[in-house]
Order: structure tokens, then sequence, then C-alpha cells
């Protein structure tokens, strides 16, 4: 605690206070610069059937949120992890994203900094600290890389367009494998869009699995609003290294949720992941894996906000999993309940 302590009082001695800038185009406006500050932590007792290592009570996630602005076009974003482990000597492994972002235009924004890679799909959406069940491929992607972006908004603010560069997310697994550390990239171009009921979370992407050699990515996430009450995602992912690859590597998902009551939530999940192509370009979902998991659990918010939550759920994954190092195991069943709070610091 001593080390959580000692990281706010830094945050908080560092963090600028309340002032009065003028905007970059020669007129005076008021920006309140006063950060917000949001300390989350997570605690589960989990049973996992397939790995005692994950089962028992423990500490889930704890993490510091940190947000503001510079002037009226500067703003930032942080994120750290406290409960992750540091490797390769790098403070910044534990940090899920810390951006500058640069309202260049009312439409166009520049972002440069960590941030989760542009792949689209509603699976990949929610924070850590939000999920209970993941596919095979979410749990062996490196979502969060260093990069920029340049994101384009229409006049309504209904649809966003990023595009991508950033460091790729299997370049730590080419250096594990290989012992050879090399600049691989990643180039990505997402669509965020809202019509009516409908969202989309649609993207194509080009990342580096070796120097010089390419996954591709088709990823489209839908989202419908059935009424108030219902969403019903659908995602799939479809994954190639050559064109003869089409649909012999992808992850299908998708979930139905129902919160009759802004206090309850409920929600069932299916993902399926495959993948025979004869290949080992995909270091997420092995050649040969077949596999799925099935879920649902339920949460419930006491003060009626996201201050508090309990949470219970409840996922069972068959199939067959050629990666010796992957999550999912066929007849793998995982109980989770949990409580997660978060504290303002700073509104």
């Amino acid at each position: 605690m001593k080390k959580i302590h000692s990281i706010i009082l830094l945050i908080l001695f560092l963090t600028p206070s309340c002032g009065r800038l003028y905007a970059q185009d020669g007129s005076e406006e008021k920006t309140s610069l006063r950060p917000k500050l949001k300390f989350e932590a997570r605690l589960d007792y989990n049973h996992d059937s397939a790995n005692d290592d994950m089962s028992g009570i423990k500490g889930y996630i704890v993490d510091l949120k940190l947000e503001g602005d510079l002037s009226p076009r500067f703003s930032y974003k942080y994120r750290q992890r406290l409960n992750k482990p540091v490797k390769d000597a790098s403070f910044f492994d534990a940090t899920d994203w810390l951006y500058l972002t640069y309202k260049a235009h009312r439409n166009i924004s520049l972002m440069a900094g960590k941030w989760i890679v542009a792949v689209g799909g509603w699976e990949t959406e929610p924070a850590p600290i939000d999920i209970y069940q993941i596919s095979e491929f979410c749990n062996n992607y490196s979502c969060y890389q260093w990069g920029m972006n340049v994101i384009f908004s229409t006049a309504d603010n209904q649809n966003q367009f990023y595009l991508q560069v950033c460091e790729s997310p299997f370049r730590k697994h080419y250096k594990a494998t290989t012992g050879n550390g090399k600049e691989m990239w990643a180039y990505n171009a997402l669509w965020v869009g809202n019509i009516d009921f409908y969202h989309a979370f649609h993207s194509v992407n080009m990342m580096e699995y070796r120097p010089g050699k390419y996954l591709n990515f088709i990823a489209l996430g839908n989202r419908f609003d059935l009424g108030r009450k219902v969403a019903l995602d659908f995602d799939i992912q479809h994954r190639a290294s050559r064109a003869s690859d089409f649909f012999k590597d992808y992850t299908l998902s998708a979930q139905i949720a129902y919160r009759p009551l802004s206090a309850f939530r409920c929600f069932a999940k299916l993902s399926h992941d495959r993948n025979h192509t004869g290949y080992d370009s995909d270091v997420t979902v092995f050649d040969g894996t077949k596999m799925t998991r099935l879920g649902g659990g339920v949460e419930f918010f006491p003060l009626k906000n996201d201050n508090l939550r309990l949470h219970g759920h409840y996922s069972y994954a068959w199939g067959h999993n050629t990666n010796p190092d992957g999550v999912l195991r066929d007849g793998q069943s995982v109980v989770n309940v949990g409580l997660t709070w978060r504290m303002h610091i700073l509104k």
C-alpha cells in the first residue's frame, strides 16, 4: 500500500491546477485544467478446472486513471495497472494507455502515445476490469501498443474514422521465440459508427508477425440496441497471411445483455475460435485449434452507479487447442464471483 500511496501523491503533486488560457484561434476561452483521478480495484474468487494456479481468492486488478486538459486543444489520458508485472525492466509494461491528443480541427484530432490497437469488435472494447470471459484470440493478443493515430469525425460526431500506425502486438512474441528484437509494425484503419439502433466497430489491419511478414485482419463488430434494455453484439474476425486462408482462421463472438433496472444486469456470451490454415502465421489462435466457450453472468450495483459492483459468472469451454500455452482447454469450467469498487479521488 505504501507504493500505491506514493504513486497517488506523486501524481497529485505533478498535476496542474485550474487556469485560464487562450484558444489557438486567438479568442479567449476558459478551460478547466483540473484533472480527473480515479482508483479502481477488483477482488475475485475464481475456480478454474483447468488451471489450479488461477483458482482461489485473488486481487484481479488495481489501477489508476488520470485524464485532463492542458489547453483547449491538448488533452491527455493515462491508466496504470498497479498489479501488472513489469517485464523487460520497463515501467511502461504495466501502462495501458498514456497518450496526448491534439484537436487540430473541429473534426480532426491527432494522438500520440500508448493506446489500444485499433482492431474492430465489441469483445475487445471493455476495460479489463469489466471483463469476465473472452475468446482464445483475446487471451493471446497484446492489445496496448505505442503509436500514432489520426482521427476524423463527422460533423454530427456519429462516426469516427481512425488511421493508426503502432508497434505490432506480435513483436514481443517474435523476440521471445527467436531471441531477436526487431522493429515490427501494425497499420490499422477503424470505423466506429452509430446509426440509430446499430453501432459499428469495423477495421482492416496489417500486422507484422515476423519482420516483413503480415497477418491481415477484417474485423466486423456489430451491436444492436433491441429496445432500451437489451443489447446484442455479434463480432466476426477473419485473419489471413495468404489469399487462400479466407475464413480458415477466424473468431466469432456473440453476447446478449439485459438490464431491466439500473442496479441489475445479466448477460450470456458465446465465442468460437478456429484455425485450419496449415500455417504458423497466427500466434493468437494456433493452426489446428477449434475452441468454443459458452458462459453467462449477472452484475448487481447496490449504489445504482458503477462505484460498487458485485458479479457472478460461469463459463464452459470445449474443443481442441494446439497452443501448449493457450488459455482455453477442452472441458474447462470457470466459476468467478467478485467485487469491484471505484473511488473518485479528483472529479
